[in-house]
């Protein structure tokens, strides 16, 4: 992760890419999609205002702590779980980019802290 949970409020909202797809039941690729998605939101082309016309490039509330990494199926869920229970104690919210659907159950473990 480029940044840690610390850097987080109860105002901030905590972008996290979570890179892995290796319990895709079809297709591989959800592993791709934090980089990409970082990269679609750093386009010329993208609108980076609210629907309230909120300017959301380089808001105040948006941490971007980076992606996660590990060695393991099994350290990847525990590593989510952790860093996602680290970052609702602090009363943020989380927004998770990536993965495929076997991320939801650690995230949900994670959450349930709140």
């Amino acid at each position: 992760m480029n940044s840690k949970p610390q850097a987080l409020n109860s105002e901030s909202v905590a972008i996290l890419g979570m890179p892995f797809d290796s319990y895709s039941s079809h297709l591989l690729g959800a592993a791709d999609a934090p980089a990409l998605i970082r990269e679609m939101m750093l386009c010329e082309s993208a609108n980076t205002s609210s629907e309230l016309g909120i300017k959301l490039a380089n808001h105040s509330r948006i941490v971007d702590l980076g992606d996660l990494s590990w060695s393991s199926n099994k350290e990847a869920f525990d590593t989510l779980e952790k860093t996602i229970s680290s970052i609702v104690a602090i009363g943020a919210k989380s927004l998770t980019f990536g993965g495929d659907h076997s991320i939801t159950y650690p995230t949900f473990k994670g959450l349930r802290q709140r």
